[in-house]
């Protein structure tokens, strides 16, 4: 998984998304059924705390993998679909542009972003960094 650094802009400033594994990002184990929340990290070691529901674990950052978006899962996000170009998904002024099956790009406002995504915690990064909110 890429962990390198991103910038997104918005039109009050910039900020900088520099760790992938923000709390509350989502992300799944190599079982791959359960999806997890990062709670907690141990400092001095490489793993974080995750959650689902009340259930805490413990993993190494290594194990994690991030959650695929698509379709089905913009419109669990609240997403809607564009009525005249089905490419096309918007949630508070964020624009999400399907490339290619599983490749995304975005739009915020009047910025457009080159970078093409493809997991759930790129995208809830990218809607954090533009509303202060979490995306649910």
């Amino acid at each position: 998984m890429n962990q390198q650094r991103v910038n997104y802009r918005n039109n009050l400033n910039v900020m900088e998304v520099y760790n992938p594994y923000r709390f509350g990002n989502i992300y799944k184990l190599p079982n791959g059924k359960v999806q997890y929340r990062i709670s907690g990290y141990y400092p001095g070691e490489d793993k974080v705390l995750l959650r689902f529901g009340v259930l805490p674990v413990k993993a190494k950052i290594s194990e994690l993998q991030g959650v695929l978006v698509d379709e089905f899962l913009l419109h669990q996000l609240g997403f809607v679909k564009d009525k005249l170009d089905a490419k096309f998904w918007k949630k508070d002024n964020l624009i999400i542009y399907l490339v290619a099956k599983g490749k995304f790009r975005a739009a915020y406002e009047t910025e457009i972003y080159n970078r093409i995504f493809h997991y759930l915690h790129q995208l809830q990064n990218l809607y954090y960094s533009h509303t202060g909110a979490e995306i649910n």
